[in-house]
């Protein structure tokens, strides 16, 4: 299908040429098609595009290529590579230079251990000039430059790191942010876009970043979503004003904030539909890391007569690590069954099922182990 995304590629950056792709796809041999796509791939980006490159956690790569997608068909003359950790790796040391050297500008999202450390040395070498880093190590973070200019001089990382509370109007949050912190606006609002996760906030960041690029303002703004909400047949509800009584008993599914996307949204979906009966309910709560998915749980606790058992598809433990022990006790107080289901991002169902391993070794640690920690178990994979 290599053939398939080049054309894909190309019709992005000329919207006009994409029906003669399709042609293409639907009219010629595989052969001819391949051939070419490598004819329309020489021609697709403009000599003199600018390229940003961004390496990316692979959680958050589906949402990144939709919103590079979308920018990209409303600036033509831009060029994004997209890269995730993973792939960052599997390059060789020429591939990565190469990349780091087209780049006008170099977004790093989620880019911890390995990664960071071979991004780090590029930086101490001089070889980025324009470089963001938001929600990554903390040295990386810090490197952030445009035009090396450092965007963090003095700033305290801490306090711009923090999130809305779970009751605050996250709109309203995000303006205070941005007044508060004049000097470090650039870097601040990359860093919102980043929180705010969706298809539109990545294409929010895009045209930010090349705002950066240009010298020049960045008109749009992200839009936030509540950290904690309840969804249950296709609605969003506050998850505190939820109505418990509509059903004798409920099975809750805690999910991360980003279960709105439409592969998670999916799975939440399909499990309900197994689980609910006349009267057991299902329902999932979306919640941020840490203080957020506390909130939550003390929800749960205060409807604790109503509820029944627990899916967990959140990694590593619930609450966060200051919020852990607190958790561990709202289970407690729970006392229904906190069952762990997982999810494969990497792998494919028959790709899973033919596997030695299984889970990959470095996983089992934050998908297994630690949720254990807290009373979660009996893991299971179910997507």
């Amino acid at each position: 299908m290599n053939d398939l995304s080049a054309l894909f590629q190309f019709s992005v950056f000329n919207p006009l040429v994409s029906q003669f792709c399709s042609f293409l796809i639907w009219n010629l041999s595989v052969t001819k098609r391949l051939l070419c796509a490598l004819f329309f791939l020489i021609l697709a980006v403009p000599v003199n595009a600018d390229t940003i490159v961004a390496i990316v956690s692979p959680q958050n790569a589906p949402d990144v290529i939709s919103g590079a997608h979308t920018f990209l068909q409303q600036n033509p003359n831009i060029k994004i590579q997209i890269r995730t950790t993973e792939q960052w790796l599997d390059l060789d040391s020429g591939q990565q230079l190469k990349l780091l050297q087209s780049a006008k500008l170099v977004f790093a999202g989620g880019v911890f251990g390995n990664v960071a450390t071979l991004l780090n040395s590029s930086l101490q070498q001089n070889m980025i000039d324009n470089f963001v880093a938001v929600h990554s190590d903390r040295q990386l973070v810090i490197a952030s430059q445009i035009r090396g200019k450092p965007l963090l001089v003095s700033a305290d990382i801490e306090a711009l790191m923090q999130n809305p509370d779970p009751d605050q109007d996250a709109d309203k949050w995000l303006e205070s942010r941005l007044e508060k912190f004049p000097q470090q606006h650039d870097w601040l609002l990359s860093r919102l876009f980043w929180l705010g996760r969706s298809s539109a906030n990545m294409q929010g960041l895009f045209a930010h970043l090349n705002h950066l690029r240009n010298s020049s303002e960045t008109q749009g703004r992200p839009h936030l979503v509540a950290p904690i909400r309840a969804y249950y047949r296709n609605e969003f509800y506050r998850l505190d004003q939820f109505d418990f009584s509509q059903k004798s008993s409920w099975v809750v599914l805690l999910d991360y904030e980003m279960g709105d996307r439409p592969g998670e949204k999916k799975l939440l979906d399909e499990l309900c539909e197994i689980l609910e009966q006349q009267s057991t309910g299902c329902l999932a709560v979306l919640a941020g890391w840490g203080s957020a998915s506390m909130l939550a749980i003390q929800t749960l606790v205060d409807q604790g007569s109503h509820i029944r058992a627990l899916i967990s598809l959140q990694n590593f433990v619930v609450g966060g690590g200051e919020g852990r022990e607190r958790v561990t006790e709202q289970f407690e107080a729970l006392n229904v069954p906190v069952i762990k289901a997982i999810r494969l991002s990497s792998n494919t169902e028959a790709d899973w099922l033919l596997s030695e391993e299984g889970l990959s070794w470095d996983s089992v640690h934050y998908r297994v182990a630690m949720p254990e920690l807290q009373g979660v178990t009996q893991p299971m994979v179910v997507a």
